[in-house]
């Protein structure tokens, strides 16, 4: 397979000074480890936009999350969304499979990892939040919540088939940016802090290289 993209760093990048915040970042995890909440922080930290895939990987169903928007239209709509920003951004979510052509559009890309008891119990209690009892047996979305739950604890051991560690870790071989990756066990902020002193390291060594 070939390689994805590549995010140059900035043209100018001169010691010691380097940019406050990259221009483009893509966080990204398995479900419940926490990217969104990521993205969220980050953007209320230095006032970036924040887009999250999932608004764009669904079409607005009520309930939510039961109809995919076609691949083009999701690119269309993110493309539309990301030129229009102010400056800085964040996506938070997975890319996998369909966002390729977005790639170099990214400085940085941040990989949560999360233990898979830890990232199941926050599931669980998401879905909690989200259904209440409905989510239980008997309740009316209960065999639609065992199947996410389900999918989501395969994570760790399936193949390329669906969304997994497997699945992005091929993705992840094959981008030319480097991959930053991260427990989310730690709090956001110090993921956040983490993330930062990253960028600018590499961002810094970049300048030296052009000097």
């Amino acid at each position: 397979m070939s390689d994805i993209g590549i995010a140059s760093p900035p043209d100018e990048v001169s010691a010691p000074t380097c940019p406050a915040v990259p221009r483009g970042v893509h966080i990204f995890g398995a479900s419940g480890s926490g990217t969104s909440t990521f993205g969220e922080a980050w953007s209320k930290r230095f006032g970036t936009d924040w887009l999250d895939t999932d608004s764009y990987y669904r079409m607005p169903t009520e309930p939510k999350f039961r109809e995919k928007r076609p691949i083009d239209e999701r690119l269309t709509l993110m493309r539309a969304d990301l030129d229009a920003a102010h400056g800085p951004w964040i996506v938070s979510g997975s890319l996998v499979g369909w966002g390729d052509p977005l790639v170099p559009s990214f400085d940085l890309i941040v990989f949560l990892k999360l233990d898979p008891t830890v990232r199941m119990t926050r599931l669980r209690a998401r879905e909690y939040e989200r259904l209440g009892e409905e989510m239980h047996p008997g309740g009316t979305r209960a065999a639609e919540s065992a199947d996410f739950l389900a999918w989501c604890e395969r994570y760790d051991t399936a193949g390329l088939e669906q969304r997994s560690l497997a699945l992005h870790r091929d993705w992840i071989d094959r981008l030319v940016l480097p991959v930053l990756e991260l427990d989310s066990i730690n709090p956001v902020d110090t993921l956040v802090d983490q993330a930062l002193a990253y960028w600018q390291t590499q961002a810094a060594a970049a300048g030296d290289r052009k000097r």
